[in-house]
């Protein structure tokens, strides 16, 4: 069985040659972008090291293959290549399938893979059967079940890059929902720069206004900030956004709550906090009773992110406000 298993190896080798220059083909398409589905690809130097290192390992466990085949020594060399598909797989898998992102490279790892792991099978029963010569009945049932190996292998496969497509595809969504949100803020803060009125009897007064328009309104503005508040709370809570980004939320939150005009319009009989969910109410009524607390405002200002840290059970959230002094100190 020696010739038969040089001879495979040899085919495995040619597929993986034309593999490669597919990969190759598509890649530098993506560079030059001359496909407007898609973005180029970024050149840096992690990723060349990685793809570097990708096509080393496997065309070096090809050629030791191919010289452990001829030299007789089977198992080294069906071990050899079910090693290297193994390390291989981590390495597209964890870094390389991210970078590698047209569907047509990867459909052409998975049948370069599929085929590399019924190799390894065909390998290791050349390997058992050594010098026995079986008879056509064994043979047949060799070749079958390399068949539905193969099958399985390739339906095993295309379940698993569907899986990885459905979370890139949940994480390219996320990412467009939070920018969503940032954006509303960025129109907010605009609103108010040409509405300063509004922010005037909001951030810089003692007290609501008496005209019940005014005061209409007022309200109106307060709950376009608390909706934003809302989403982003919703957010973390789905892990949506990161909490070092969270943390930029809540110190607005905590803003808010200062405010004194705030505090006389969220709470008691027709307050503002009848119109948001409980998870939110609870975080800007302890904002406001936090307010009350004796202690100098940072001190108040660090048990706010404290009991919000608690809450979503996040040490990121809670030591937010000391973990962007000592960046900035770094930075100086």
């Amino acid at each position: 069985m020696q010739p038969i298993v040089t001879i495979a190896i040899i085919f495995l080798e040619f597929v993986s040659l034309l593999c490669s220059l597919y990969i190759t083909y598509f890649i530098w398409l993506r560079w030059k972008n001359e496909e407007g589905a898609h973005d180029p690809l970024k050149l840096d130097l992690a990723f060349v090291a990685a793809s570097l290192l990708f096509v080393a390992l496997i065309f070096a466990s090809l050629w030791g293959a191919h010289r452990l085949s001829a030299d007789g020594t089977i198992l080294d060399a069906a071990s050899l290549l079910g090693g290297s598909f193994v390390v291989a797989g981590f390495l597209y898998g964890g870094y390389l399938r991210n970078r590698w992102d047209d569907d047509r490279i990867r459909y052409a790892v998975l049948l370069w893979a599929t085929l590399w792991a019924v190799i390894v099978f065909f390998l290791f029963v050349a390997w058992h059967w050594r010098d026995l010569k079986p008879d056509e009945s064994a043979l047949q049932v060799i070749n079958n079940a390399a068949q539905i190996l193969g099958i399985v292998i390739a339906a095993a496969m295309i379940v698993i890059t569907n899986h990885l497509n459905s979370k890139q595809q949940n994480a390219t969504a996320q990412h467009k929902i939070y920018q969503t949100l940032e954006l509303q803020s960025v129109q907010l803060f605009q609103w108010e720069c040409e509405h300063p009125q509004f922010a005037k009897m909001f951030w810089f007064a003692e007290n609501p206004p008496r005209d019940e328009l005014k005061r209409h309104l007022l309200r109106q503005y307060i709950c376009q900030t608390l909706n934003l508040f809302e989403m982003a709370v919703r957010f973390r809570r789905q892990k949506i956004v990161a909490p070092e980004v969270f943390g930029s939320w809540v110190i607005w939150m905590w803003e808010v709550c200062r405010a004194p005009v705030f505090q006389k319009l969220w709470g008691g009989e027709g307050g503002i906090w009848t119109n948001y969910v409980a998870e939110f109410r609870r975080i800007m009524t302890r904002g406001i009773e936090i307010t009350s607390e004796s202690g100098n405002e940072a001190s108040q200002r660090k048990a706010f992110f404290k009991f919000v840290g608690e809450l979503f059970d996040c040490e990121d959230v809670e030591h937010w406000m000391d973990i962007s002094v000592q960046d900035f100190r770094q930075r100086k």
